[in-house]
């Protein structure tokens, strides 16, 4: 009996194992239905009844398998959805009932609750609030895909077409102008195209783990012009045939901005899987041309929402300065910072952040970036009391997929503007910075006394040497750094 119950148990284990490992790197994918995008003839929508899309596509995702047909739901991106369920993902509709926002708690189909927004030919304007809420989900870390038709494509005669929408969305947002670094053409143009990226050079969209994207099929799309004035990150994939692989003529464009990614594509077709609702007449370009555009679409989505990435762990090691007991060598307690990777020229833009927890024996932190290509960034690090401290001048070399090191307690130079302390034989960054304002003075005094008269304990910015009373030894601390003028130093 007793080895019967184990074995149950042990299958139920497993089980619950084998369930969450599964889900572990689930992505939440999110695909506008909300403007326009099954009037006229679009039927750009994953799943569709009674030609309504509602926010679960029906039957329920979790029916999928590996041998699901794409006709398991009605709609012309059918195939898409489906494909990123058996890819381990979650999909979800933006129905025409639904808001867009970004960190709206009442809105439980807010922004903030997606990894990857979809919008495919939007023919109505967003409008200020939602047009905020959509770079401010890409800024933050979010993923973004825009895809739009020819000119003229007002599928609700509403003086809009999805050219015009995504370019006022570019334009005139309330956060930044053109913040990808690209805008849509209003043109109208057919091609069967080879002017693709070159596969050899490894760039997760074109040659990604769904396969190698070579030709590319636009029927009655458009083109986008690139200017990395605007945004140096922004990159052509896809190309007009017999044009140079340049800033012009791009039929498919990715960019960055912030922590968030982006892609851009000039024709609805593409997406097209050739099956939806009645009365609409739809095209296979999901599968046509050899399938290139179901694995750009697919490895798109991937690239997105950062599961396609390939990245080495970067060390970076740091001392507190109060957390640092000289005696025994160590922290007095582990404690979270952020590192942020900056662009090593003016405005030095930030292109990606991670967060670690420092270890109180090697001061080691293990950052995972994601986001930032291979180029040369200064290292800017956070920590909830002590003064914001840069990387040294000129900033550092970080490869993908290579291993990133860097050590602030080994020289006085390795901070830039030499902003360190030296304590014990180590070099650390400065601590008693309680608000955060950059400065180190009677301010931040005055919250550690404050404290230390009401016997404050705990998990407080106040306490700066990290033993969980805030009293007169974290009041030293901050008064001899204020009465040698401590603040941060940046470029």
């Amino acid at each position: 009996m007793i080895s019967i119950v184990r074995t149950i148990l042990l299958s139920l284990v497993l089980t619950i194992v084998l369930f969450s490992n599964s889900f572990a790197t689930q992505k939440k994918f999110l695909f506008d239905a909300n403007k326009a995008q099954t009037a006229g003839n679009a039927d750009w929508v994953i799943d569709e009844d009674s030609h309504t899309p509602g926010r679960f596509p029906t039957p329920d995702q979790s029916g999928i398998n590996s041998g699901t047909a794409e006709t398991y739901w009605t709609g012309a991106l059918s195939s898409w959805g489906v494909a990123l369920v058996k890819l381990g993902n979650y999909v979800e509709t933006l129905p025409n009932t639904g808001q867009i926002t970004y960190n709206n708690i009442s809105n439980s189909q807010d922004l903030s609750h997606y990894d990857v927004f979809i919008m495919d030919e939007p023919n109505i304007p967003f409008t200020s609030t939602e047009k905020t809420a959509i770079i401010q989900f890409v800024q933050n870390g979010g993923g973004l895909m825009l895809i739009s038709d020819h000119s003229g494509a007002d599928r609700n005669s509403d003086g809009w077409d999805a050219i015009r929408v995504l370019n006022d969305l570019i334009r005139n947002n309330g956060v930044q102008s053109y913040p990808f670094g690209f805008i849509f053409d209003s043109l109208n143009v057919n091609d069967i195209t080879n002017n693709v990226l070159n596969p050899a050079l490894g760039n997760p969209i074109i040659s990604g783990s769904q396969g190698n994207v070579v030709s590319f099929q636009i029927n009655n799309g458009t083109t986008l012009t690139i200017n990395n004035a605007q945004n140096p990150n922004a990159k052509g994939l896809v190309w007009k045939t017999g044009v140079s692989q340049n800033n012009l003529n791009c039929y498919c464009v990715s960019s960055t901005f912030g922590t968030g990614r982006v892609v851009a594509v000039g024709d609805s077709s593409p997406q097209d899987d050739g099956t939806g609702s009645s009365g609409h007449t739809l095209y296979p370009g999901w599968t046509e041309n050899g399938a290139n555009s179901s694995r750009f679409h697919l490895n798109a989505s991937l690239w997105l929402a950062k599961l396609s990435d390939v990245h080495v762990t970067s060390q970076i090691k740091i001392i507190i300065q109060g957390f640092y007991d000289t005696t025994s060598s160590k922290l007095n307690q582990r404690d979270t910072v952020r590192a942020y990777l900056r662009s090593n020229s003016s405005p030095f833009g930030i292109v990606d952040s991670a967060k670690s927890v420092i270890d109180s024996v090697t001061f080691t932190g293990n950052f995972d970036f994601l986001n930032a290509p291979s180029g040369t960034y200064y290292i800017e690090i956070k920590h909830r009391n002590s003064i914001e401290t840069w990387s040294k001048s000129g900033g550092e070399i970080y490869t993908v997929g290579s291993a990133f090191v860097y050590d602030f307690t080994l020289s006085l130079t390795q901070a830039f503007g030499n902003n360190l302390i030296f304590k014990g034989s180590r070099y650390c960054i400065y601590s008693g910075d309680i608000n955060k304002d950059g400065t180190i003075d009677l301010s931040d005094i005055s919250s550690i006394y404050n404290d230390a008269n009401i016997f404050e304990s705990g998990y407080v910015a106040t306490d700066v040497n990290g033993d969980r009373f805030v009293d007169l030894s974290d009041l030293t601390i901050a008064y001899n750094n204020a009465n040698n003028f401590i603040s941060k130093i940046i470029p």
